[in-house]
């Protein structure tokens, strides 16, 4: 017999080295029988142990009848002081046989003394179990770590169906490897609706951070990914914390997924990552998202990305999942390794390593691979069941099958399904109590919040555990993790998700709804101030609780959340369940807060998901105004968090859409909410939506004052455009440079392609055409190996078709330009649409198509006069003047008659007026020589010299400048 552990339960002891029973330090005398009759129970609690079984077991060489059993239990009641009547220890099934229900400290670490028992290294399909019949797929998962080792990022995506060792395989593969390679892994959960965005990659990054990783781990995120370390708030301190969100404000999704990319990159380059996700079928889609456009990056990485999937969950609907990896494999962007079941080959292998020495009828693997059809959770679980029931027994150091296979047949049910059934009912109440409130808390769960949501002590529900680990029934044994505060905490898990949901199932559903609202407030309690991190697990446990008006709450924050890290889908799904929710709550100003709050959340996630022309969305908004209308009527202190985010929603909404007195109404009030308020974060978003609104209205100076004070890049291009307008060519490129170079230092890939953009537009409007060019191309070149979608890059390829039809490639920029018009149009968005169809009507003008120039600038000038967007309306004036002026030129003899030169004349009248109330000085200059022009040579020739004489002498900078070089010439020459 092989040496075993003690085993307490109560105030007893059994040392089965000794063969001694103790109380405390006091040894108590039980005969040799007794004693063996006690500690067969104890080795199987909770199990009903049959007569037949215990006799067999005990007295297997000689005959004796039940009075022998009989006398066992007397004496064990007498010293245990275990009344019949009232068993504490011994239950006594009549007619049948016996069960231990003591609650034990120690559980029995092996197997059945007597019978034998399934040997200690085979777990329900977890990670002790052995893996059989995988070599080739272990070879595969080598190679592919071996090629990603050379800096060629590697995707593996592991699918089989459910119980077919998908987790065992990776297990098998991770523990084969030598030190120098770091391990993370995040696991996808089955949620109640939206889960937690990107919640399996924060759970990798976290639980990376060891304390030999840890300061790498930050310092990366914090130089590469700090819209990252926001997401993972246990890493950095509150201040910290507050400090990243003021200079992250204003950004976007494709930054989040960038960010995220090269935080990888960078760690890859100082040790290779293998990183494992598991069971993305469960994924959210912000997940799935960052998984493909990683994937598609082509720079240097050192890691292997393993996710595992059932296919048969992908093959329903349009799962998101289902569209990338056929995406990723029509780019030879990914592996599938995908596990079939077990040949029969495999299924014997297995038995002959966890029986060694079996005396097995030659047919059993066959029996058993029909039986589960090489299925390997079936497999483990079928010849636990066969030993459980005392059928396969260990004698004379020889394992059996202590039944005809006939008979055999007949004891396991169909399903594994019932066999695990059949497991739970072997439990005791108190492990079928404590599994059962675990599937509610979570497939990963901690002894001490189980613990508190049974109402029971921690040490007695963590020895359950142990004990369940033990035995290999139902969990894993546990893994030790720190909390986000810091502390150290044993965490069990179940060692498959069908356990979980087998145990979740036998509840009935008013018992379900009572622990989902003990384990929402145990969460609540311990996360206190960090609550709002947990708000979509907290949503769904209170919804499923019947909690109405707390899921509600926490839906408001997991929305907002979400619509925080850009994730669309969740977003929309978490908004949408809370508004749901929400139409069965009286009518309150509480409630007219949370709904407002929603409203915008949703409106936010349909700009993202379905563009601006979704009626949904605008319905959301127009929502979200009224109840703002209704909030502010009676409004009460406290309130500035949900106003300054439902005004800024409001007018990020009225922004985009070009609804410009809407827009600047917003910012007014978002501008003055801030200053009374004193709060920097609020203040720095606060100038930035004032300062782009009034640079639209064509308030530039202004404008900058308030640009100024905003310390994103977004902020500095704007300011930026608005310094040239302003008449400060060499300022604006000076800063833009800066920018460009700060961007690049940082490795902010998205800074250095706006600030790439940037510079195009500002070379384009100092005439500096192949400048002009280089930047664009540079931004859309980065853009595009950086995912950003084609829609967005429109206005930045009217600019470069502008500078070819510029440096001569008229007939490829003309082509360029119109297909970066046409993608422009399908966005919806107009806050830009004059500014490109004055480019596009310039180059048709200069392409000798002034009639179609004129109708682009048409209708530019239409869009400005509908939504107020004037901030290049001097501009449009002055080329729709140039190009009528062409058109005259080209008509018939090329004449210039009167009426058409007053048509002319007074669009740039028009242009120098607006110009002046703007202070647009460089537009007022470009005027000013087409006017001079014109005059040149009538009465007015003085008049436009004099005219261009005071703008020209304003100027300090930027003589180098094509326009200013033309109005030097120019004067020399009036």
């Amino acid at each position: 017999m092989e040496k075993l552990e003690p085993i307490t339960f109560d105030l007893f002891t059994i040392d089965p080295t000794s063969e001694s029973l103790w109380r405390g330090n006091e040894r108590i005398h039980l005969r040799p029988k007794s004693f063996a009759f006690l500690q067969y129970l104890v080795m199987h609690p909770g199990q009903m142990i049959t007569k037949e079984r215990l006799l067999n077991a005990l007295w297997k060489d000689c005959f004796v009848g039940d009075g022998a059993l009989k006398n066992c239990v007397a004496e064990i009641r007498r010293v245990l002081g275990d009344p019949a009547e009232t068993p504490k220890y011994i239950e006594t099934a009549h007619r049948r046989g016996y069960r231990f229900i003591g609650k034990m400290d120690h559980p029995p670490a092996n197997g059945d003394p007597g019978t034998g028992s399934i040997p200690a290294n085979t777990a329900h399909g977890g990670s002790t179990t052995r893996l059989v019949g995988r070599a080739s797929e272990l070879a595969r998962l080598q190679q592919l770590l071996e090629t990603s080792k050379n800096g060629i990022r590697q995707v593996a995506f592991v699918t089989g169906e459910q119980g077919i060792g998908k987790t065992t395989l990776i297990d098998a593969f991770l523990k084969s490897l030598d030190n120098g390679i770091w391990i993370a892994r995040g696991q996808c959960i089955k949620t109640h609706g939206a889960g937690e965005s990107y919640m399996p990659f924060a759970e990798a990054f976290t639980g990376l951070c060891d304390n030999s990783k840890r300061k790498t781990i930050v310092s990366t995120l914090g130089h590469h990914a700090p819209l990252w370390l926001i997401q993972m708030p246990s890493l950095v301190s509150a201040a910290q914390l507050r400090a990243l969100r003021r200079t992250t404000s204003g950004a976007s999704r494709e930054r989040l997924l960038r960010e995220m990319a090269e935080a990888l990159e960078a760690l890859t380059a100082e040790m290779p990552l293998i990183l494992v996700l598991e069971d993305l079928h469960w994924s959210d889609y912000s997940t799935l998202d960052l998984i493909s456009y990683w994937s598609q990056r082509r720079s240097a990485s050192r890691l292997l990305l393993i996710g595992t999937y059932r296919l048969a969950e992908t093959m329903t609907g349009d799962h998101p999942l289902r569209r990338i990896t056929q995406e990723l494999k029509a780019h030879n962007l990914c592996q599938e390794v995908s596990l079939a079941f077990l040949p029969e080959s495999a299924v014997r292998e297995y038995i002959s390593h966890e029986f060694p020495d079996h005396s097995f009828p030659s047919e059993m693997a066959t029996w058993i691979h029909r039986r589960t059809e090489g299925s390997p959770l079936f497999m483990i679980n079928l010849l636990e069941h066969l030993v459980s029931r005392g059928l396969i027994v260990k004698r004379d150091g020889s394992w059996i099958l202590d039944t005809p296979l006939e008979r055999a047949e007949l004891e396991v049910p169909p399903t594994i399904q019932q066999i695990i059934e059949q497991q739970f009912e072997r439990c005791s109440r108190e492990e079928q109590h404590l599994l059962q409130v675990a599937s509610v808390a979570g497939s990963d769960f901690s002894a001490s919040a189980v613990a508190a949501i049974a109402g029971e002590k921690p040490e007695r529900v963590e020895l359950r555990c142990r004990s369940l680990a033990r035995r290999q029934l139902f969990l894993l044994p546990s893994v030790i993790r720190t909390t986000s505060g810091g502390k150290r905490e044993a965490r069990y898990s179940f060692s498959h998700v069908l356990y979980q949901n087998i145990c979740y199932q036998l509840l009935t559903e008013t018992r379900r709804a009572q622990l989902h609202q003990r384990v929402a407030e145990q969460i609540e309690q311990m996360t206190t101030s960090q609550s709002g991190d947990f708000a979509a697990r907290l949503a769904a446990h209170f919804d499923l609780g019947r909690k109405t008006k707390k899921a509600v709450q926490y839906y408001e924050k997991a929305a907002a959340n979400a619509n925080w890290r850009y994730a669309g889908r969740e977003t929309q799904e978490l908004a949408e369940r809370g508004l749901q929710l929400l139409e069965t709550i009286p009518a309150t100003t509480e409630r007219c807060k949370i709904e407002l709050s929603l409203q915008i959340a949703l409106g936010s996630s349909l700009l993202a998901t379905k563009g601006l022309v979704s009626p949904e969305m605008k319905r959301a908004f127009d929502r979200a105004m009224d109840l703002f209308r209704q909030l502010d009527q009676r409004r009460s202190s406290g309130n500035t968090p949900l106003f300054f985010s439902a005004l800024w929603g409001l007018w990020n909404y009225s922004w985009i859409r070009a609804d410009y007195v809407a827009a600047r109404e917003t910012a007014e009030r978002l501008y003055q909410l801030a200053q009374k308020e004193r709060d920097p974060s609020i203040l720095t978003q606060a100038h930035y939506a004032l300062g782009i609104i009034l640079m639209d209205h064509g308030e530039f100076a202004e404008a900058l004052q308030h640009l100024n004070q905003c310390p994103t890049v977004v902020s500095r291009i704007y300011g930026a455009w608005t310094m040239w307008n302003l008449g400060y060519p060499d300022r604006a490129i000076k800063s833009l440079e800066d920018t460009l170079a700060r961007s690049m230092a940082m490795k902010d890939t998205e800074g250095s392609i706006f600030s790439d953009v940037a510079l195009a537009r500002v070379h384009a409007a100092r005439r500096e055409n192949q400048k002009a060019l280089d930047h664009a191309q540079s931004a859309l070149q980065t853009a595009r190996q950086n995912g950003f979608p084609k829609q967005w890059l429109a206005p930045w390829q009217v600019i470069l078709g502008w500078a070819m039809v510029k440096l001569g490639r008229g007939r490829e920029g003309i082509d360029e330009a119109n297909q970066a018009l046409a993608a422009h149009r399908e966005i919806g968005s107009t806050n830009i649409t004059p500014y490109v169809l004055a480019l596009f009507g310039e180059i048709l003008g200069d392409a000798g198509r002034p009639h179609d120039g004129i109708a682009a600038i048409d209708e530019a000038l239409d869009v400005s006069a509908k939504t107020g967007l004037i901030y290049h309306e001097a501009e449009i004036h002055r080329l729709r003047g140039e190009l009528l002026l062409r058109k005259m030129i080209s008509g018939k003899k090329g004449s210039l008659h009167s009426r058409g030169l007053s048509d002319v004349e007074a669009h740039f009248k028009k242009s120098i007026r607006i110009a002046r109330r703007q202070q647009a000085k460089s537009i007022e200059l470009r005027a000013a020589v087409s006017m001079a022009k014109l005059w040149e040579h009538t009465d007015r020739r003085q008049k436009g010299r004099q005219q261009l004489q005071e703008v020209y002498e304003w100027f300090k900078e930027g003589f180098e400048t094509a326009d200013l070089q033309d109005a030097r010439n120019l004067l020399g020459r009036l």
